[in-house]
């Protein structure tokens, strides 16, 4: 479809201006749907279009603004939020992970953490993922403070509308959500089994989360117990005492 020659433009035009509540006139919203952004987000909005793939001639800005702008959130959802779909190959198994928000919300209060999260999980299974949550954190239930950890442990202890069957954990640094060798000594059980790797353990540095802000991802699999074979730890290590 031209934008210049769609047939449809006046009627796309009268239906931006309403939208708009009077912040655009007519020739400005013309204009703007001459522009692939603008054009492709009144398409989706109208019924024409299913979706709308962007990023690659647009920045993630001009890409989110028309679509903050008139097709806004779902009904009973408070805040927008993005994710990722991250597919690698892993030892012969398809790994697939669902990470957001990376690029929307740049501090979300506990609420948007929350609704991130289910919307998070909603994506993956309709990606054939089998979603299960990990709030991520520089803290691995409570081997960090701060008031970001604090933010993100109530986010996970929330009580939300959310599946009985959904699993949930957190607050989780990124390695010990992903990583099945590290047991979790005495942290509390988690609802499926995930263990940090052998460098998180609470006299360790904290590593830096894998996005900008609070947020929260969905694995593809389930991570379950596995031996190892290493060489051995300095005796003189706190790690190595436990």
């Amino acid at each position: 479809m031209n934008p210049a020659t769609y047939e449809g433009m006046d009627e796309m035009v009268a239906k931006m201006v309403v939208l708009r509540k009077g912040k655009m006139t007519p020739e400005e919203c013309r204009s703007n749907l001459m522009k692939g952004n603008y054009f492709g987000t009144m398409l989706v909005k109208m019924g024409k279009a299913d979706a709308l793939l962007g990023g690659a001639t647009y920045s993630t800005a001009d890409t989110v603004r028309p679509a903050l702008q008139m097709i806004k959130t779902k009904p009973g959802n408070n805040n927008v939020s993005s994710c990722f779909i991250l597919q690698r190959e892993k030892d012969g198994v398809d790994e697939r992970l669902c990470m957001g928000d990376c690029a929307i919300q740049i501090d979300p209060d506990e609420d948007a953490l929350v609704e991130t999260a289910l919307e998070c999980a909603k994506t993956a299974a309709t990606f054939g993922i089998d979603p299960k949550i990990a709030f991520l954190s520089y803290s691995t239930l409570g081997s960090g403070k701060g008031e970001d950890v604090d933010k993100v442990r109530n986010a996970c202890e929330r009580p939300r509308p959310a599946p009985p069957e959904l699993a949930i954990d957190g607050e989780l640094q990124f390695d010990a959500a992903v990583s099945p060798w590290w047991p979790r000594s005495s942290a509390p059980t988690p609802p499926w089994q995930v263990m940090p790797t052998p460098s998180s353990s609470r006299t360790s540095t904290p590593a830096t989360s894998a996005t900008r802000s609070p947020s929260v991802w969905v694995p593809s699999r389930h991570m379950v117990p596995c031996c190892w074979v290493s060489t051995p730890p300095s005796t003189t290590s706190p790690a190595a005492r436990r």
